[in-house]
C-alpha cells in the first residue's frame, strides 16, 4: 500500500517542513470473527526520511545519540 503524509509537526525528523511524503506501508491484520483484532505495520522509515533530507545511516546514527548512545538507545525487535 502507498501512504501519503504532510511533515506539519515536530517529530523524530526535525522540525516540520511542510514537506509531502509518499511512502510504503505493509499491514499485517489479525482477524477474528470477522473483526481486525490485531495489526502489525511495517512502514518504510527509509523512504521517509529521504525525502526530509536525511541519508538512512545518517538518521540512524544522530538517533542513537540523541537516545543516548548505543547503549541506551531503543534496540531494534528482532524475531
Amino acid at each position: 500500500m502507498r501512504s501519503t503524509a504532510t511533515h506539519r509537526r515536530p517529530s523524530v525528523c526535525g522540525q516540520p517542513t511542510g514537506k509531502k511524503l509518499t511512502y510504503r506501508i505493509i499491514a499485517d491484520c489479525f482477524v477474528q470473527a470477522d473483526q481486525i483484532t490485531d495489526e502489525w505495520l511495517v512502514r518504510d522509515q527509509g523512504a521517509i526520511v529521504r525525502q526530509l533530507g536525511w541519508e538512512p545511516v545518517d538518521f540512524a546514527r544522530d538517533l542513537i545519540a540523541r537516545e543516548g548512545g548505543p547503549e541506551l538507545c531503543t534496540k531494534p525487535a528482532l524475531a
